[in-house]
């Protein structure tokens, strides 16, 4: 008997509103073949590939994976499946040389290997997918074809039972195609199940099976390419598009049922010995998830440079329209600071959302990859505040009030960029797209400046009061405003009238802790430290709350 690798049992799935995305399916497909899911557009043929390895998860009925059924045994088959998106960009890093992305994805996905092993397995794949010449290119300067390759590359690092794909030949021309689906169908020969989504007739050639899914999310067909003409009764495959396009979809889908029974056993699948152990180093993934960002980070030197970059010029215009120095330049070093560290941070989550999620699959842990972006984000920020502080130290340095306690300054201003890098990072996980978080930032912004006691006084304002504890701008300038005493101390500006001390700004809230004499911070370092902590919370619960089959 034929073992079955994928089972299917009445799988549904329906999107928001209720809208029907697949109605019942049920089918069988074999191991080590290779299966196009054909089917006109808004057809569910992506759904249905989605569906199948519970990226989206399912309305009803069951998915058999090598005779386990998937949701209950979730954990153990997840490290067993390998999936590659439509859009490559949402599988792997294109920032990274090639060698680089399937290191580092080695590293993560293969902890039971030694560093040995995982270097031998990937340049083994490097060369069985023709892309070894290439490895020393970054990702984005190849072709499609080979990016898709890489993305491949990288599902195959784990031998998967299944590898589904998402339209892989679209971007492809037809040479290339051909070559690619070779690859795929030597892949079946060592053990891998291949299921597509395409909508390439033209690639039916290579495939042992197809299903074709009618409109509105119909299963009509499941069985032989050299059958479904005869079948469906028409004389080509774009007939076919034509009949499953009409209403006709429920009644071929009834016929097909009608004729079709699953077998009563999904195979023996006894000689894959699934490890119900979890070998996890999040230690390890910290170390590498980290030197994996900076790899993306110093590969795009010229993103870096602009980063980086902002310091300088932001510190430069500041010293041509303050020419002396007081509380203003205090509080536009606290909001540059905020500006830095969200500005920083804002797309780093949403931009990898895809990759992340398919790497929590592989027990990628929330905590480390938290982590690594922070650490990374705060060397950067540690650099902004370095070249920041010296041009105004050195611009003032002469005058009768100055900036003193250099050090201390530069760590205050790093602090201030961190919190405010891991609020960014809690922005980019609440939004859906990069575009989005963009248009977040102000409205996180503006309140820093209009509510923290510089720009307008808030003492008397009760309500205004309680809501400014919440921004970073009031602890960030307050605590400068320690270490700079003398500044708080002497306000003179050019035509020497006095200006309000901050203090005054502030009001009477808080105002036993919200002493001036202190030049230590400590006070405004806890309420800080309090806003990372609830940010790291959110991001985490953020992350958390998108796992799949989560109990």
């Amino acid at each position: 008997m034929n073992q079955i690798s994928v089972r299917a049992v009445n799988l549904t799935s329906v999107y928001n509103k209720g809208k029907i995305g697949l109605h019942p399916c049920s089918f069988e497909i074999e191991k080590n073949s290779m299966v196009a899911i054909l089917g006109p557009t808004g057809c569910g043929k992506s759904t249905l590939l989605k569906t199948l390895i519970g990226v989206t998860p399912s309305a009803g009925g069951k998915v058999y994976i090598a005779g386990l059924e998937l949701k209950e045994n979730y954990e153990l088959l997840k490290t067993h499946i390998g999936y590659v998106p439509q859009h490559d960009h949402d599988a792997i890093h294109f920032d990274l040389t090639v060698l680089q992305c399937l290191t580092y994805s080695a590293r993560i996905r293969l902890p039971e290997l030694t560093a040995k092993e995982q270097d031998e397995k990937v340049e083994k794949i490097l060369k069985k997918l023709n892309i070894f010449h290439e490895k020393e290119k970054l990702v984005k300067d190849l072709s499609g074809g080979q990016q898709k390759r890489v993305s491949i590359a990288v599902e195959i690092l784990i031998d998967p039972i299944v590898l589904l794909l998402d339209e892989p030949t679209s971007p492809l021309d037809p040479q290339t195609i051909s070559d690619f689906l070779l690859m795929l169908k030597d892949l079946t020969k060592q053990g891998t199940t291949v299921i597509m989504v395409t909508h390439k007739p033209e690639d039916l050639y290579y495939m042992d099976e197809c299903i074709f899914m009618g409109v509105g999310g119909y299963l009509t067909y499941k069985g032989k390419v050299n059958r479904i003409l005869e079948y469906f009764n028409q004389k080509t495959i774009h007939e076919i598009y034509k009949l499953v396009n009409s209403d006709s979809a429920g009644l071929l889908a009834k016929k097909y049922y009608e004729q079709h029974e699953l077998s009563p056993t999904v195979g023996d699948w006894s000689e894959i010995k699934f490890s119900r152990t979890r070998n996890v180093n999040y230690l390890s993934q910290y170390f590498y998830l980290s030197l994996r960002y900076l790899s993306r980070k110093l590969n795009d030197y010229k993103s870096l440079l602009v980063t980086i970059g902002q310091a300088p010029i932001i510190a430069i215009l500041m010293t041509f329209i303050f020419p002396e120095i007081n509380h203003i330049v205090l509080f536009f070093i606290s909001i540059s600071a905020i500006w830095f560290g969200t500005n920083n941070s804002a797309k780093e989550i949403v931009s990898e959302r895809q990759i992340f999620h398919r790497e929590r699959m592989y027990n990628q842990g929330i905590i480390p990859f938290i982590l690594s972006k922070i650490t990374i984000l705060s060397i950067v920020g540690f650099i902004q505040s370095i070249v920041f502080i010296a041009i105004l130290h050195f611009n003032y340095q002469n005058h009768f009030v100055h900036i003193s306690n250099d050090i201390e300054m530069i760590i205050w201003m790093s602090f201030t960029i961190i919190v405010s890098s891991l609020f960014g990072l809690m922005l980019s996980s609440f939004a859906k797209s990069s575009e989005k978080v963009m248009g977040y930032i102000p409205i996180a912004l503006i309140p820093q400046i209009m509510i923290s006691g510089i720009i307008v006084k808030i003492s008397g304002k009760v309500l205004i009061s309680y809501i400014s504890f919440l921004t970073i701008a009031r602890w960030s300038t307050t605590g400068l405003s320690r270490l700079q005493t003398e500044v708080e101390k002497t306000f003179f500006n050019p035509n020497g009238l006095s200006i309000v001390p901050l203090r005054e700004n502030l009001g009477d809230t808080f105002e036993s802790t919200l002493n001036f004499s202190s030049n230590e911070p400590t006070f405004e370092m806890y309420i800080l430290c309090s806003h990372s902590i609830l940010y790291f919370i959110l991001i985490y619960l953020n992350l958390r709350d998108r796992d799949l089959y989560r109990n």
